[in-house]
């Protein structure tokens, strides 16, 4: 589960607004796609959050530290009459929720992270509470009801939505978006888990989906399909982790090394440092980072020349400006690379030290042995396929749209349509004015264990 730090300082009061609507593209029969944008981690100066679709140009031009981890968000319907509700795709979550309204507020806009419970009709309580608690000390919970979903003006019928008060006397939470779950709690769940929802629903022909986020965190979560136009080289099958009973969709790789460029690759997790096991990496579109097990913190500060702070670790900024990089060889032939510069999460001592979202922790009964985040999205392109216990990887590019859609079975031996692509570096936007760029990154800085 992914939580964003949202304790935001103050926009300027005459923001202009950009749409983050993208073109309606038409899709194949048994194939449901939506959008994702960016939903940025602002309030407003009167201390509401930023909650519309619309984001602000600061929002899109500056990083207000230390809230710098925008969300990746999408729409769905909830309730009688519907109620479009902002989410984040998350593929380590098994239960929808949403923030509720706080009393004598209104949903501001067509669309909003809120959900309003007591303008629905349709909603019945559950009759089940569900407390989370996370090793970042944050807790919240999460109130289960039925009500009626529909996805892009589908309807998908009774699922179970939670609702959150984040207000409530247990709740110590950094976020004010809620998640659309993506990971089933059994292999017959249809309750919860959107995509067995849809398929029942006979609107997809398979509970498979894809997720990919391309340049200016933008991308698609595709229902029943993948693009193909997406990725290139091959995109390759690799079985879950056994034994993980739908706890996660980890997956062995070959292992991850640090690219310093020019063909200096520095080994940093491979089977020598799981104790002989092969790598076992797990994927969290919702999570904030890249978690690494403590018992590799010596070797890893050895070999890349970082320091670790607080469980977080530190580079000169000038080494993530030169372009180096961690690469995940997930096999012979495919390599995902995400640069540093990704995981920038703030700039301190005059902008001389550069903190990362990449934290060594160790996770209580973990489910994998180093797990990673939203990030690996922006640089893969991903088809999650709970059914065939699969999933599959490929190289992030973007070359077009050619959806297509899955009969079925997820096919073997499926190649991109576009040439290979490097990584493009991402452009640190200015230091906002006012904002404090300098102070030391606070201790409970966004790291949200799945």
């Amino acid at each position: 589960m992914a939580f964003l730090n949202a304790l935001f300082l103050l926009l300027a009061p005459h923001a202009l607004a950009v749409s983050t609507e993208q073109p309606n593209i038409p899709m194949p029969a048994g194939v449901l796609q939506l959008s994702l944008f960016p939903v940025p981690p602002t309030n407003k100066t009167d201390g509401q959050a930023l909650t519309g679709r619309q984001v602000s140009v600061e929002a899109d031009n500056y990083r207000y530290f230390p809230s710098t981890y925008p969300a990746l968000g999408t729409v769905i319907d909830i309730g009688t009459p519907p109620q479009r509700v902002i989410v984040e795709p998350d593929t380590g979550s098994k239960v929808i929720w949403v923030p509720r309204l706080p009393p004598g507020h209104q949903r501001q806009g067509y669309e909003s992270t809120f959900f309003d419970a007591s303008q629905s009709s349709s909603i019945q309580e559950f009759g089940q509470n569900i407390t989370y608690k996370f090793v970042s000390g944050e807790q919240f919970v999460v109130e289960g009801y039925w009500d009626d979903v529909s996805l892009e003006g589908q309807p998908v019928g009774r699922m179970i939505v939670g609702v959150v008060d984040l207000n409530g006397p247990n709740t110590a939470i950094n976020r004010h978006d809620g998640i659309l779950a993506l990971r089933p709690s059994s292999s017959q769940d249809d309750n919860s888990f959107m995509p067995r929802k849809l398929f029942n629903q006979k609107i997809v022909r398979s509970t498979a989906f894809s997720l990919g986020v391309r340049q200016h965190e933008r991308g698609s979560l595709t229902f029943g399909g993948y693009d193909t136009s997406k990725f290139s080289g091959p995109l390759e099958k690799l079985e879950m982790v056994p034994g993980t009973n739908y706890r996660s969709s980890s997956i062995f790789i070959q292992r991850v090394s640090f690219n310093r460029g020019g063909g200096q690759d520095v080994v940093i997790v491979d089977s020598k440092s799981n104790q002989g096991n092969p790598v076992d990496l797990g994927l969290d579109s919702g999570a904030a980072g890249f978690r690494l097990p403590p018992s590799i913190l010596q070797d890893f500060t050895a070999n890349t020349g970082a320091t670790v702070n607080q469980d977080f670790v530190e580079f000169g900024c000038d080494i993530i400006d030169s372009g180096v990089a961690i690469d995940f060889h997930i096999t012979d032939n495919t390599v995902i690379s995400v640069p540093l510069s990704d995981f920038v999460s703030g700039r301190k001592d005059s902008g001389r030290i550069c903190t990362l979202a990449i934290a060594f922790k160790q996770q209580p009964e973990a489910t994998a042995f180093i797990w990673m985040g939203r990030h690996f999205y922006r640089r893969a392109y991903v088809v999650h396929d709970w059914d065939s216990r699969a999933v599959y990887v490929g190289r992030g590019a973007d070359c077009g749209s050619t959806v297509v859609a899955i009969d079925g079975i997820m096919p073997d031996n499926v190649i991109g349509n576009c040439a290979h692509q490097e990584p493009e570096r991402d452009q640190q936007p200015p230091v906002a004015p006012g904002s404090i760029r300098t102070a030391p990154m606070p201790p409970h800085n966004p790291w949200y264990s799945p």
